[in-house]
């Protein structure tokens, strides 16, 4: 089952460009958001975000998948 605290960490991390900001603006420590993210991609079967030491990027997954999490939250 997808789980909603999953999707609001994914569109606030994708909207933010970073995990360290959306962790911030959701209230959670980074290591929350990291979790939260995985799990999703865990669900979905699918890489939405791909993560380096420097950059976040959406996959073409992840693009394709934002618009329907944020109609989900909004």
């Amino acid at each position: 089952m997808i789980k909603m605290d999953g999707i609001a960490a994914f569109v606030a991390t994708a909207e933010s460009g970073s995990i360290s900001e959306a962790a911030r603006q959701l209230g959670h420590a980074k290591s929350v958001i990291s979790e939260r993210l995985a799990e999703l991609e865990r669900t979905l079967g699918v890489r939405l975000v791909q993560r380096t030491t420097r950059k976040l990027s959406l996959t073409e997954d992840g693009d394709s998948f934002l618009p329907r999490a944020q109609r989900i939250l909004f």
